[in-house]
């Protein structure tokens, strides 16, 4: 069994501001984030040494406990020795330290192992020199064997430095991280909140984008979501509240529409497509490379497939009865539609996702009811999408093969 130990003892910089491990970072606390990555690398006892168990302790516990992990607070280091069996593996997160690395979880979910930095990088980024070459990163897998040690020290020890210096003791072997990750921003030993501040706008650009398609609207989103997202993040709004804004876009495009007003409808379309974007790309940034949440993904999922149908809708109601019946009203959006899903596929150009974007079909339609020529807009976007998806085909195998 894996057992995860997080430190939250530590005082932050400056007076007032509390533990480290409750420090903000884009919407979360360094101590949730400690919990998700020893949640992720298998855990199923997360201990924490804490001072007490309060209020913020108790919500980490419920975090722990929904994923099926069991969850501890101890106040001194021996106490450790009874939660953690022979036969166990105990990974060791420090006090402070922000653990978004991709690298770090593949070593530390493959065995034993204590990170490090290089000395030169590690040590004027805050983390503790071990030796004349390296600085503990922060992070140790260590076999839980060695935790009955922990009873040949003093009661009051540094519980994380002497586990640190029984792993090393133990020949635990040293595993260095790429310098680079400390000046992306991914692993860090935060000292503050201003220090988190600083290294949360670069962090969390790179996680927003989705994909190298140029897709206007995705990008707009993502650049918006660049932009305000981690004030969004802190400020308690999480993505699932701008699909919900998203579907009340939604639900008021088929209003508009319904009272025969279809530009407008459009144009709320196009804005609840640009929403549900920026939902998507602030819960990449959330998750900051995890695993896909099931829940957010099926209601993405399933918002574009209404939103897809309040297009068709939309059309139908927007063309004149008296130019076309309602088989033909309905035909047309609803090739454009299966269009718009098929072609993106067909292409393996950037620009060949051009053609699934919703937020500038949905602004190109509403231009064409504004001025009153909506089916035969649509008619030729169809006709439009059909030349590239045979265009799409046929270029595919000649770049495939060069």
């Amino acid at each position: 069994m894996r057992v995860a130990l997080l430190s939250m003892l530590d005082y932050a910089g400056e007076p007032g501001e509390g533990q480290k491990a409750f420090i903000p970072f884009a919407g979360k606390t360094v101590a949730r984030r400690q919990i998700e990555l020893a949640l992720t690398l298998g855990c199923e006892r997360v201990v924490c040494l804490a001072e007490n168990l309060g209020p913020v302790l108790i919500g980490l516990q419920h975090q722990a406990e929904a994923a099926g992990a069991k969850f501890h607070v101890i106040t001194v280091p021996r106490a450790l020795s009874g939660l953690v069996r022979a036969s166990d593996e105990l990974i060791v997160l420090a006090d402070g330290v922000l653990p978004l690395a991709d690298e770090a979880q593949d070593i530390l979910s493959g065995g034993n192992a204590v990170l490090v930095f290089s000395a030169e990088t590690g040590i004027p980024a805050g983390f503790e020199r071990i030796d004349l070459n390296y600085a503990w990163a922060g992070a140790l897998a260590m076999p839980g064997r060695l935790v009955e040690r922990l009873n040949e020290l003093p009661r009051d020890c540094d519980g994380i430095a002497a586990l640190l210096r029984i792993a090393l003791q133990g020949r635990v072997p040293e595993r260095a991280l790429p310098d680079a990750i400390l000046t992306e921003g991914r692993w860090a030993m935060l000292a503050s909140a201003e220090h988190a501040e600083a290294l949360e706008p670069g962090w969390f650009r790179r996680h927003i984008t989705a994909g190298s398609g140029l897709v206007p609207g995705r990008l707009l989103a993502s650049w918006l979501a660049g932009r305000f997202g981690v004030a969004w993040l802190n400020r308690g709004i999480r993505p699932a509240y701008l699909l919900g804004a998203a579907m009340l876009f939604l639900c008021g495009a088929l209003a508009l529409g319904w009272l025969g007003m279809a530009g407008g409808g459009f144009a709320l379309l196009a804005l609840a497509s640009l929403t549900s974007e920026g939902g998507a790309a602030l819960d990449r940034g959330e998750r900051a490379g995890n695993a896909a949440r099931p829940a957010f993904a099926k209601a993405m999922r399933s918002f574009k497939v209404l939103a897809d149908l309040a297009l068709v809708v939309l059309v139908a109601q927007g063309v004149d009865a008296h130019l076309a019946l309602w088989p033909e009203r309905l035909f047309v959006p609803f090739v454009l539609v299966g269009l718009v899903w098929l072609v993106p596929g067909l292409s393996a150009l950037r620009w060949g996702a051009l053609c699934g974007d919703r937020a500038l079909l949905s602004l190109l339609l509403a231009c064409a009811a504004f001025v009153g020529i909506l089916l035969p807009v649509t008619q030729c976007l169809a006709l439009a999408l059909i030349g590239c998806g045979i265009a799409f085909s046929r270029l595919g195998p000649r770049l495939t093969q060069a």
